[in-house]
């Protein structure tokens, strides 16, 4: 059968340690960062911007881009000193940690209930094209092609240079088309609309997600999520508070 129309990762680390420093406070310093099973190592205190890389993962069929430091050799250092280049890819990183990983650990404890689009009229079928009275291609009222295989990819290319707007009448140019390619016949469905009737319809509805958001709290993994929030949080405080020092 063919058909013609018109992985989740969690990232649990890369978090920044703290360390005591005499006139730094613990929280606002920083000397670790690595994501679990990646040697890449980056940017530490005083270490040119220029050392920043970049990990790009896959989420939900996204590409993510992640960056990563090297703290190995790094010093304490004061987050909110930063100079503004600096600060502005730490807190991206520390970012885009706390979206991913929110994300991929929400997706985990998520289920999804397709919509049951038996009944839906713009899904039905719109014509069949008919050779020695054999069905060799369907198109629905959309315009979307349904077929054997081998006739599918035969029709793939042809079909893709045709404009339309979606609908019984694109619907029809289409069978149209595959009728004298295959030098069949076409034969209206009795579920066939008109482009008025479709054009009225409801929206196709989506996939319900639910979210065990009781499950998802449990998990240790959330938890530390959350210390990144508020970690981030206090980074951004401290650091109006730290301008507005260099002001005064």
């Amino acid at each position: 059968m063919n058909t013609i129309g018109s992985a989740t990762y969690y990232s649990s680390a890369s978090r920044y340690g703290r360390i005591e420093k005499n006139d730094t406070k613990s929280s606002d310093a920083y000397a670790t960062s690595q994501l679990p099973g990646d040697g890449s190592k980056s940017l530490g205190a005083g270490d040119n911007p220029s050392g920043l890389s970049t990990v790009t993962l896959k989420l939900q069929g996204k590409l993510v881009s992640l960056h990563v430091f090297d703290l190995s050799n790094a010093k304490p250092m004061n987050i909110s000193a930063l100079p503004q280049d600096q600060y502005n890819e730490f807190m991206e990183a520390k970012k885009q940690l706390i979206e991913t990983s929110m994300s991929s650990l929400e997706n985990e404890y998520s289920t999804h209930e397709d919509p049951d689009l038996s009944n839906y009229a713009g899904l039905k079928p719109y014509a069949h094209v008919v050779i020695a009275g054999n069905v060799v291609a369907t198109v629905d009222n959309q315009g979307v092609v349904t077929s054997d295989d081998a006739l599918g990819k035969r029709l793939r290319n042809m079909l893709a240079g045709l404009d339309g707007v979606s609908g019984p009448d694109f619907a029809q140019k289409i069978a149209e088309q595959i009728a004298n390619f295959v030098g069949g016949r076409i034969q209206k469905a009795g579920t066939a609309i008109t482009q008025r009737q479709f054009n009225s319809l409801p929206p196709i509805p989506e996939t319900r997600v639910t979210v065990d958001h009781v499950g998802m709290k449990a998990d240790p993994r959330y938890a530390q999520i959350e210390s990144w929030k508020q970690d981030y949080t206090r980074y951004e405080d401290r650091r109006v508070k730290y301008l507005t020092q260099m002001i005064n």
